[in-house]
């Protein structure tokens, strides 16, 4: 006797000879109604979808027949589904997850980590860090001994603002890479540690030991004044300062000996005492106050080793800190001497040798270079606490804190360029100036020295949020064919926030639709709204029957509020309109530069640039604006080429001619 499923697969055969798919689906639906487990059904039902274009449906179907696969325990069968859904709908890093568990589960751990690997890189590049955590988590857990994977994970922990977890694989990757030898790369490590956990003392003083070691003290200074905040009267901290200070200052390290003597003095500690005073002895064996301390405790100063020979005095066995010991109270140490000039740039003898500098800009390239664009600003920022007048490093901090949409702070770091520039009587120290006022137009610093008033600030988030939620009142009259209303409405809004340039364009699509329509929300056409944060903003553009002039001003308004991605859009929309699309491209270019995406921008530009309308004047604006683009990703060979371009066609264009002989100077081309 034939089931309920056997006459609807019946049905669905004969509808699917006769070509009518849409029916066969109807049936295999009731199909698996009856049993939910038929994966043969559910498969067939993909096909249809597929063969219809329907890509959507036929892989939520695909995902489900995986799940039933992977719960009857068909793990290879469920492997074969989501190697078609990611054929079909590529660009799903949430698959490729679900297909490494798969991998893993079958226990072909390399093919379980090369998709967990794409299923990061896909994560990243969609702009997801955070979601990419568990792949991560799950690298490590199944090659743990991937120091990579490992310090992925961490930098990933902690864009995602997951310090702790961060900490902890870092620490981990540290440990890993110090027993295996690799210094060079345990160093960089601990840095990026001791970066997220400033008070670790322990890590300070590795690093300190291995830059002294390597004949850098002036790091190891600086990684040591952290751990000397934290624990002044640690002894194992103060001996590494007194090796560093012999490197750099001997009469100094003399001085921190000593106090390092008086500290294991009041713990009981007189063999390391006694050592202590003997090394800041082989530094100068006519040092008074040292022989005074040898004689208040009776230390033999006979046979004491030169300097060549001084090694650091040890600490007594299994001591590692003298709060362990808990030592009755002590005046604070005085390591004023020893540390003076540290904090103050320039002070002689305490500067980077250029091959250092050279060193640090270097890695921060290599880190621009795989997008770990905020370890090149923290890589960058280390040269100034010694060179705070280094132009190239200035130049290139203000090039990635631009690239990656931080223009405030690009701008900041320009202005402080200009001021240094200006100081020295550097006579590019105007042009430095003008290029902070492009990234940020209220840059106070930058106007002044150019003897202007800064641009006023953008209007605030907040106002503009709430003008966008009362819009929302006004775009439901005009829903509901209320158009008086919506008049009405707008009315009072103009009252209330008069001159406001989203008013004003709104006010002419209203004219424009003629019956009084207001602009729609752009989101029922698939498109993305602006995002403001910190306030429900409403994402607003004009209908689809807006006349192009309605589009351009929207966009202009969007542009002038700060509101980059509702501008965008209307400007697409404007370029639809071919007499308009230079203008529409460019303003794109202008927006998407706004946000720190300079290559977008190059790419808009040169779209608008190779277009056969384009007039010779719009030509030179936009040979014009991608030298500047180029200027700022530090591109001096195509920034000159398409300056020059604009002074051949216009010689005396804005500040051409001053921007190419800055482009030509040696200080320019070597940064």
């Amino acid at each position: 006797m034939l089931t309920k499923k056997d006459k609807y697969l019946a049905a669905a055969q004969k509808f699917l000879e006769r070509g009518q798919d849409h029916r066969a689906l109807e049936e295999f639906g009731r199909v698996v109604q009856e049993d939910p487990s038929d994966t043969r059904t559910w498969l067939k039902m993909a096909e249809i979808h597929v063969r219809h274009g329907a890509l959507t449906e036929a892989r939520e179907i695909y995902l489900r027949t995986a799940e039933i696969y992977i719960g009857q325990g068909f793990l290879p069968k469920a492997v074969t589904v989501f190697k078609s859904v990611l054929k079909l709908t590529p660009g799903l890093p949430q698959v490729r997850v679900q297909l490494g568990e798969a991998y893993r589960e079958l226990g072909m751990v390399a093919d379980a980590l090369h998709e967990l690997e794409l299923a990061v890189s896909e994560f990243q590049q969609a702009g997801r860090p955070a979601e990419a955590l568990p792949a991560l988590r799950r690298m490590v857990e199944l090659h743990p001994d991937n120091v990579v994977s490992r310090i992925r994970l961490a930098e990933a922990a902690s864009q995602a603002g997951q310090t702790a977890e961060a900490v902890q694989q870092l620490a981990q990757a540290a440990e890993q890479l110090k027993l295996e030898g690799r210094g060079d790369e345990f160093v960089r490590v601990a840095e990026r540690l001791l970066f997220h956990s400033p008070d670790n003392v322990a890590v300070a003083r590795e690093l300190a030991a291995t830059y002294i070691a390597r004949k850098n003290p002036r790091l190891a200074l600086s990684r040591l004044q952290g751990a000397l905040r934290v624990a002044p009267r640690d002894p194992e901290t103060v001996a590494l300062l007194a090796e560093a200070m012999v490197q750099l200052d001997p009469r100094k390290a003399i001085s921190v000996w000593r106090e390092l003597a008086e500290i294991h003095a009041a713990a009981g500690r007189e063999e390391a005492r006694d050592a202590t005073v003997r090394a800041a002895l082989a530094l100068d064996p006519t040092d008074a106050e040292t022989h005074e301390l040898a004689g208040r405790w009776g230390i033999s100063t006979g046979g004491v080793p030169s300097r060549a020979r001084l090694t650091p005095p040890p600490l007594p066995s299994g001591v590692s800190s003298v709060r362990r010991l808990t030592p009755p109270p002590l005046a604070p140490l005085d390591l004023s001497g020893a540390l003076s000039g540290l904090s103050r740039p320039g002070v002689s003898g305490l500067t980077l040798a250029p091959n250092d500098i050279g060193r640090i800009l270097a890695e921060a390239e290599v880190f621009v270079k795989y997008g770990l664009a905020e370890r090149a600003i923290d890589h960058l920022r280390r040269i100034f606490a010694f060179e705070p007048n280094h132009r190239g490093a200035r130049e290139r901090l203000a090039a990635v804190l631009a690239q990656v949409g931080r223009r405030r702070e690009a701008a900041s770091e320009l202005a402080t360029l200009a001021a240094q520039l200006h100081a020295h009587g550097e006579a590019d120290a105007a042009l430095v100036a003008e290029r902070a006022l492009v990234l940020d137009p209220a840059s106070a610093e930058a106007a002044n020295l150019l003897g202007r008033r800064p641009a006023p600030a953008p209007p605030s988030v907040a106002r503009d949020a709430e003008l966008a939620l009362e819009l929302e009142q006004v775009d439901f009259f005009a829903q509901q064919s209320m158009h008086d209303e919506a008049r009405a409405a707008l009315s009072e809004l103009e009252e209330r926030f008069p001159g406001h340039p989203l008013l004003i364009a709104r006010r002419r699509a209203l004219a424009a639709e003629g019956a009084g329509a207001i602009p729609m929300d752009g989101r029922q056409h698939g498109e993305a709204g602006p995002e403001v944060p910190h306030a429900p903003v409403a994402k607003l553009s004009p209908s689809e029957n807006a006349d192009p002039a309605t589009h351009g001003d929207l966009g202009i308004a969007y542009k002038q509020m700060g509101l980059y991605d509702a501008a965008v859009v209307e400007f697409r929309k404007l370029a639809a309109d071919k007499t308009r699309a230079v203008f529409a491209l460019t303003m794109i270019g202008e927006c998407v530069e706004a946000k720190g995406e300079l290559g977008e921008a190059v790419a808009r530009y040169k779209e608008a640039l190779n277009l056969s309308q384009a007039t010779a004047q719009e030509s030179v604006e936009l040979y014009y604006l991608l030298g500047a683009v180029f200027e700022q990703l530090g591109d001096v060979r195509e920034a000159l080429y398409f300056f020059e371009n604009v002074g051949k066609r216009d010689p005396g264009f804005r500040d051409v001619n001053r921007r190419i002989a800055t482009l030509k100077t040696p200080s320019a081309r070597r940064g």
